[in-house]
């Protein structure tokens, strides 16, 4: 007797019917997990983020995963908790700061120091950094100060007025703050260079744009012409014209090198270009 083909494509039907409630049941399920887990979550931060005891607990509970619930919201005396943030996440830097600035205030200095480390080892970023070129500047370390002041320059990107500040109520030679803390890069140069113009500290800044000069582009080249207009004003014509052929010789500026010794005191004299009404 010949198969009945059919009962075969019945058959057929019916498992493919099968396997289509069963993956449809099992989307379902995936999905219904999703949103318990999203609802639970956006729960959990909600009670998180209201900063009660309680809540904050009950946050924790619900999202164990989430280092940040664990950390102590600035009161270092909560070192367990700390503690139980980074075993969770060694990358979390917050959690390796707050115990580091909690050992530090119990007294711990060489523990703090080895905690606030971790945290510049694991996390790249500013803050670490930051962090650090304080904890050196408490304790009165010169070169740990200028080792992470510059770490924390060359990442930088905003105005970093609190930093420079840091440095100079560590030292006030000009000398070893310029070779120890600032990146010789143009653009953090520049920065320094604005700080000590604002500042009018002038000697300073001359050391400054004597670096910042030979290296400047198109970027740099209008602070150095305002840093000329400003000692001109004060009378220091020599320093002046010093970083106004620089500028000229590295063509930062379309125009020639002045002489005065050898009569050559005018610039652009014959109007051949647009006057800069700056510097000279």
């Amino acid at each position: 007797m010949e198969p009945d083909p059919g009962a075969n494509k019945v058959s057929g039907n019916v498992r493919s019917d099968i396997v289509r409630r069963f993956m449809a049941l099992v989307a379902l399920a995936f999905l219904g997990t999703a949103a318990y887990w999203t609802l639970r979550l956006a729960y959990a931060d909600r009670l998180f983020h209201t900063g009660v005891s309680a809540a904050v607990v009950r946050a924790r509970a619900l999202a164990p995963g989430n280092a940040v619930y664990f950390t102590s919201a600035g009161d270092y005396s909560e070192r367990p908790v700390l503690e139980a943030a980074v075993a969770l996440d060694p990358f979390y830097a917050q959690g390796w700061i707050e115990l580091g600035l909690g050992a530090e205030l119990a007294g711990d200095t060489a523990e703090a120091e080895r905690l606030l480390l971790e945290a510049a080892r694991v996390d790249k970023t500013y803050e670490p950094r930051w962090t650090l070129a304080n904890f050196y500047f408490r304790r009165g370390d010169r070169q740990g100060l200028w080792r992470w002041a510059k770490k924390a320059l060359e990442i930088a990107y905003q105005d970093q007025t609190p930093l420079f500040l840091l440095c100079w109520r560590m030292s006030s030679d000009p000398a070893e703050i310029l070779g120890g803390a600032i990146p010789s890069q143009p653009r953090f140069l520049a920065q320094y260079l604005s700080f000590l113009i604002q500042r009018e500290n002038l000697d300073a800044a001359e050391a400054a744009g004597e670096l910042l000069a030979p290296r400047a582009g198109e970027a740099e080249t209008p602070l150095l012409l305002s840093y000329c207009d400003r000692l001109l004003l004060k009378g220091r014509d020599r320093s002046a014209l010093r970083f106004w052929n620089t500028l000229c010789l590295r063509h930062g500026i379309d125009r020639q090198p002045l002489q005065p010794s050898s009569g050559e005191s005018l610039t652009n004299g014959g109007f051949s270009a647009v006057p800069l009404e700056t510097a000279f």
